[in-house]
């Protein structure tokens, strides 16, 4: 008969130790993967920024958008190489929630919840404060976020408070510069 030494005891119960921690762990990262996307796995395209946002939360998925009536608009940008008139277009944002429980709320009316604009040329940081935070470079033209909110869309205090929630998610959402994709 084959007796196994102490050896060999401990060899194999090393072994299984660290097969039940390597699937531990496959088990343990499959289930943060699947956890984390069921509450961003939307998309929005901007066809006229050329661009899209992406990983927006469920709670906003329900995105609406209106051109700004000034857009597209010539304006000096202090902060781009070209440092003469471009090309500026803006974007409204609001969703259909909101904008069914307020149509003062409408992404038409300038205020919803947050903007975007896409200015031709490359950014360059000169510690200006310019009105708003630039988000993400591409070839020819820069994504920023204006520092401006929405007015008062509304005077109803749970309305206020939706508008409210609604803008600082869709702000942390467009400020991360993996969520700005190009089309």
């Amino acid at each position: 008969m084959n007796k196994i030494s102490n050896n060999q005891k401990n060899l194999l119960i090393i072994l299984v130790v660290l097969l039940v921690l390597v699937f531990g762990y496959i088990i343990y990262k499959s289930y943060q993967v699947t956890s984390s996307h069921s509450s961003v796995s939307n998309t929005f395209d901007i066809p006229q920024l050329g661009i899209k946002i992406v990983n927006i939360p469920n709670s906003i998925s329900d995105l609406t958008d209106a051109e700004m009536p000034f857009s597209p608009s010539m304006a000096v940008d202090k902060n781009n190489t070209l440092n003469k008139p471009v090309q500026m277009i803006s974007f409204s944002f609001s969703t259909k929630k909101l904008t069914s429980d307020s149509s003062s709320c409408s992404a038409k009316n300038d205020d919803g919840i947050g903007f975007i604009e896409r200015i031709n040329g490359t950014y360059v940081d000169r510690h200006n404060n310019t009105g708003y935070t630039f988000v993400k470079q591409f070839n020819g033209f820069y994504i920023v976020l204006p520092n401006r909110g929405g007015g008062v869309c509304s005077n109803v205090k749970s309305i206020l408070n939706l508008d409210h929630s609604q803008s600082v998610i869709f702000n942390k959402t467009v400020l991360n510069p993996l969520n700005i994709q190009l089309l």
